[in-house]
């Protein structure tokens, strides 16, 4: 126990709260002194390397700044010396440019000298292929629309051969003046290529002007119809009843097919390029028409390149979903009437209105007569060719505006039915009683009788055709006319009492007046 007191004792000593200092003070200011003396030595070893690292820093900026600004002006050297190589690139092909256009205008000037020297060898040749013994030595002038036929326009004369394609643009045009006399806006700069092989001369026109000579409508028409046709790839051709709308499509996808496929007629189209489509049930039937019947490379090969569809056979949301989910081709040329043509229609595709007034089946029927004058000679009677002619126009406009009086714009014909007329006198009779009869006066009864259960009837006045049409042309007396009167359209009309047409235009009237909520207000219904 006396030595556990102990030890408790000296650690009482060495480690508690009131024990002296284990150094003293003496030693502890020699120490302090010892320590700032190191610091004192410390602080000019720092300062005197800081100072020198200052002065390093100072030259490696000082070179730093030395290198770029040699680098500097290294660059501006090489900056300068790009753009003056490249003032002498862009001169250089300035250079190179000029000489391709003037080595393709070398190309051009030899091959028109070739062309020139070919066609007057091609005529010698042909003039001197033809018989001495006759007394007038012509050459006949073809026309060349990318059609399977070719068209004759006129005759050149053998006896001065100096200017040859001067002489073809000159009976080219007065071919122009006898269809019609504005020439449809065409010129002889519509001309693109003329050829003299075989004893023979032909004019090749561009594709607007083949359309415009085709469909005997103005040239600005013609070239609307083809640009629209070759950017959208989607043309609709509407019209109404006898206006020959598949004729036109199948005459336009030619002309088409002619341009895709760089040929120049009809004949070397391929078999498949052009496709007309049926009655279509169902999209995967559609779709078909336009995708190949297999993988194989030959398939594809018989892709078409035009197709032609007709609207009315085909279900118009099933087509427009096919030509939405694919591209450009082929070129698809729809048809149908005015009235069939739905709003989603109309945004996909071009649609072109060919309206055929009065005028426009003269302009149709003098280009007929030219064709014919060409081909035959001309009638002996050339009065009675103009009479036909400015009698069928001015019935047309009558029986169209009758149509659109009792039904609406939608119940007009086109010219189909009149272009098969004969230029002789007689012949022209027979036909137009045979039309009369049997075409013109059926449709005009069915479509009046159609329009008055659609509208009713107006009470308008009452146009007797078939005297008119009696009044108008010089008839024999053996021709018979079946009569067109108002009973046979479900109309009501005394004729030579006016009090009764005029009760008629009151009580239709009426009738319109009546339909008029008693609460609202209304302007009083028009009296016809």
């Amino acid at each position: 126990l006396t030595n556990l007191f102990q030890l408790r004792d000296s650690f009482r000593t060495a480690f508690g709260k009131n024990r002296s200092s284990k150094y003293p003070s003496a030693s502890r200011s020699s120490c302090g002194e010892v320590l700032g003396l190191i610091i004192d030595d410390d602080e000019s070893i720092n300062t005197s390397e800081t100072s020198e690292s200052v002065d390093e820093m100072k030259n490696i900026i000082k070179e730093k700044d030395q290198k770029l600004k040699e680098s500097d002006r290294r660059l501006t050297d090489v900056r300068l010396a790009a753009l003056s190589y490249q003032h002498e690139r862009d001169q250089l092909l300035d250079e190179l440019q000029a000489l391709r256009e003037e080595r393709d205008l070398i190309k051009n000037s030899n091959g028109s000298i070739c062309h020139r020297s070919s066609f007057a060898n091609g005529t010698l040749s042909s003039i001197k292929n033809m018989s001495s013994d006759s007394d007038e030595k012509k050459v006949p002038v073809y026309l060349e629309t990318f059609s399977v036929e070719k068209r004759m326009i006129g005759h050149l004369s053998t006896d001065d051969v100096e200017d040859i394609e001067a002489e073809i643009h000159v009976v080219f045009e007065e071919y122009l003046k006898q269809l019609d006399e504005k020439s449809f806006g065409l010129t002889t700069q519509s001309i693109i290529k003329t050829e003299m092989n075989n004893g023979s001369a032909c004019v090749r026109v561009s594709f607007a002007a083949a359309i415009a000579l085709n469909e005997a409508i103005h040239l600005t028409k013609a070239s609307q119809i083809f640009d629209a046709a070759i950017e959208s790839r989607r043309v609709l051709i509407s019209g109404t009843a006898a206006d020959s709308k598949k004729d036109l499509a199948r005459r336009i996808a030619q002309i088409l097919a002619c341009q895709e496929l760089s040929v120049d007629a009809a004949k070397d189209i391929p078999h498949h390029a052009i496709k007309t489509a049926g009655i279509v049930k169902d999209i995967e039937a559609l779709q078909a028409l336009f995708e190949p019947v297999s993988d194989e490379p030959e398939a594809e090969q018989d892709r078409p390149i035009i197709l032609i569809v007709d609207i009315a056979l085909v279900k118009q949301r099933d087509l427009i979903k096919t030509l939405r989910s694919r591209g450009k081709t082929p070129i698809v040329v729809a048809i149908g009437k005015e009235n069939e043509v739905s709003a989603e229609c109309a945004e996909i595709f071009h649609v072109v209105q060919m309206v055929c007034g009065g005028a426009d089946l003269a302009m149709k029927l003098r280009m007929k007569y030219a064709n014919h004058v060409v081909m035959h000679g001309p009638v002996k009677a050339r009065r009675s060719v103009n009479n036909q002619i400015k009698f069928l126009e001015n019935l047309h406009e009558k029986i169209n505006m009758m149509l659109i009086t009792y039904n609406n714009s939608q119940a007009k014909i086109g010219s189909a039915w009149y272009e098969t007329c004969p230029w002789n006198a007689s012949e022209f009779q027979n036909w137009f009683v045979r039309l009369w009869n049997t075409r013109l006066r059926p449709y005009m009864i069915a479509a009046i009788i159609e329009g008055v259960k659609e509208y009713g009837d107006k009470g308008q006045d009452w146009l007797d055709i078939v005297n008119w049409i009696k009044n108008n042309f010089e008839w024999k007396n053996d021709f018979v006319f079946d009569q067109l009167s108002a009973a046979d359209c479900g109309l009501r009309r005394i004729d030579g009492d006016p009090l009764l047409l005029m009760l008629q235009r009151l009580e239709f009237a009426s009738k319109m007046t009546l339909e008029v909520e008693p609460n609202e207000y209304s302007l009083p219904a028009p009296i016809y």
